[in-house]
């Protein structure tokens, strides 16, 4: 079916008078010194349902396709944990890291989040929020410790503005490692030893016991290498906050080689190194509220059971 556009006005006619199927065209031509012709073809046809994404009052009427998987279902981990009392409730990663918590999501600040390991590259974690970096270079052994090394490290406060008395700032940039005090080598010290606290710092964090969440969020745990799964690959998490916007990316297979003048030794030896260079598993932007450490993780696990 072909429809020429010559006998149609565009004040006058409504594309719904035109009983369009799949597959057919418009053509479109005007002449505004030079004549022009678009041919477009028409796919087909659904029914706005309203929402904040939508604005059925005004042209053009996009509707924003989800980039969730048909089957996607947000996971719901059955694990409690055991409170004194002796009452059981709810695992809550928001509670249970509260410091970590606090840090990347009651701030106005941007913040970057990059969980897990990217390639072959000595890089288990970074994290950066306005000049605030943490960087764990050392492979945690299980889930629940990889997060709660980033709360350890996330209490850690930087120099205050009104340092020596000036009331001028004295830094805009606080650099946070951290190396769990059981795999502290010399190697280690030698690299990271030398600080200045508030400003260059090196968390020896303690492991917290016991482990629920590798068996919590086992998809998660094949994505950071920490148990094998057919279907889930190992790769990392990419969270990114502004304001009430974000971006999800769970990524697979190699990630940049960035170039960098900044001085070693720093948090800055893990930044931009969760850069994919491949398609990512998924992305989402939309179609999904992430307010807290529960619901990341909760959204990547659903993500994960759908390959």
């Amino acid at each position: 079916m072909r429809c020429n556009s010559e006998s149609l006005c565009a004040d006058d006619t409504k594309l719904k008078a035109l009983n369009l199927v799949p597959s057919c065209q418009l053509v479109l031509t005007y002449d505004y010194g030079s004549t022009s012709t678009y041919t477009i073809t028409f796919v087909g046809r659904e029914n706005l349902t309203g929402g904040e994404d939508v604005q059925t009052s005004q042209y053009p009427r996009n509707q924003p396709r989800s980039a969730l998987p048909a089957s996607y279902l947000k996971y719901e981990p059955a694990a409690v944990i055991t409170i004194s009392g002796g009452d059981d409730v709810p695992l809550n990663l928001d509670t249970s890291f509260p410091s970590l918590q606090s840090w990347i999501f009651d701030s106005e600040a941007s913040c970057a989040v990059n969980l897990f390991q990217p390639g072959s590259k000595r890089n288990f974690g970074f994290l950066d929020r306005s000049g605030s970096m943490m960087y764990l270079p050392v492979k945690p052994a299980d889930l629940t410790n990889w997060l709660a090394y980033f709360d350890q490290g996330s209490k850690v406060v930087p120099k205050g503005l009104e340092e020596g008395g000036d009331g001028y700032p004295h830094y805009t940039w606080h650099s946070v490692v951290i190396i769990p005090r059981e795999k502290m080598t010399s190697q280690l010290e030698k690299k990271y030893g030398t600080q200045e606290a508030g400003f260059t710092d090196c968390v020896l964090a303690s492991d917290v016991r016991p482990d629920l969440l590798t068996g919590a969020f086992p998809k998660i745990a094949a994505l950071a290498g920490l148990r094998k799964d057919k279907k889930v690959p190992r790769g990392w998490i990419s969270f990114h906050k502004r304001g009430n916007s974000f971006g999800l990316s769970v990524c697979t297979g190699n990630s940049a080689v960035p170039k960098s003048n900044a001085p070693k030794g720093t948090a800055f030896d893990g930044d931009k190194q969760h850069d994919t260079v491949n398609k990512p598993l998924f992305k989402v932007s939309k179609g999904v509220e992430i307010r807290g450490l529960q619901d990341l993780f909760c959204i990547v696990e659903g993500l994960l059971r759908t390959l």
